[in-house]
């Protein structure tokens, strides 16, 4: 058993050429002896935490970005020295400010600051921690709270399931939950003619003014999508929804411009 080479992932079949859209830098390459050589002796890791998802193009200026080059990679990654320098140092800096006191009575009032804040330290390290791990478990725990809401109205089916959602996807589900109002079974005229609804007297919040329409099974749909492009010569643009990845579901006979218009609102909406 070993960790996967990077080299040995194949292109996803339908996705050839995505190489033309990142940098060279970004890519594991096979043109390259030296490089390929020291890509494979490498260990690489995901790092889930940052990027979830795969950057996209021109996404990677993130990584590029001048202002991180010039703050956190300057003032905040260090090599940590051996603990004894680190208490010389300490020792030294003491000395330092300690010579510069001239009285007695001064030195004394230092070195009760000094020691005082010795004892101290730890207590407030310690305290840090445990309000650190105090202020998370109330954020999962609210977390949750609002997890079980979205279990209530079934959108999704175990509290934990929410920590697979993005965040912007939990506003959106909350945003759902407050003002989307469902309705229905509608004929198709009376979900989005309002007078259609008016003359049958259909009444309610939706009968009419319908934002969204689910069918019942594939064959529906595909009436409805066939009609308004060959019949009401509309665009269509077609995507799987509440997939873990961007999913472009066309038709076989649909023009080149609806395959253009699906990708496009599936990367907006992925």
């Amino acid at each position: 058993m070993k960790f996967p080479n990077p080299h040995d992932f194949k292109t996803i079949p339908g996705t050839e050429g995505w190489e033309r859209m990142y940098p060279y830098q970004y890519q594991f390459v096979t043109d390259d002896p030296e490089r390929k050589e020291y890509e494979e002796k490498a260990f690489w890791f995901y790092d889930g935490l940052h990027y979830p998802e795969a950057i996209y193009p021109f996404d990677t200026i993130w990584d590029e970005a001048w202002y991180l080059g010039s703050s956190q990679y300057n003032n905040r990654i260090f090599q940590v020295p051996p603990m004894e320098k680190v208490r010389a140092e300490r020792d030294r800096i003491i000395e330092e400010y300690r010579s510069l006191i001239n009285t007695e009575e001064e030195h004394k009032t230092f070195d009760d600051l000094l020691n005082t804040a010795k004892t101290v330290f730890p207590y407030v390290e310690n305290h840090l921690y445990y309000v650190e791990h105090w202020f998370h478990t109330v954020f999962w725990k609210k977390m949750r709270e609002v997890s079980a809401i979205m279990v209530e109205h079934k959108m999704i089916n175990d509290v934990e399931d929410i920590w697979y959602m993005r965040r912007d996807e939990i506003k959106q589900a909350l945003w759902d939950i407050e003002h989307a109002v469902v309705d229905g079974p509608f004929a198709l005229d009376n979900a989005i003619s309002l007078v259609a609804a008016k003359q049958k007297k259909i009444g309610g919040d939706v009968a009419g003014r319908a934002d969204i329409v689910l069918v019942p099974n594939l064959q529906v749909g595909n009436v409805i999508h066939k009609g308004l492009t060959y019949l009401a010569n509309k665009k269509i643009a077609a995507a799987v929804m509440g997939a873990k990845v961007p999913i472009v579901m066309t038709s076989r006979a649909d023009t080149t411009d609806t395959k253009l218009y699906s990708i496009a609102i599936t990367t907006f909406i992925s």
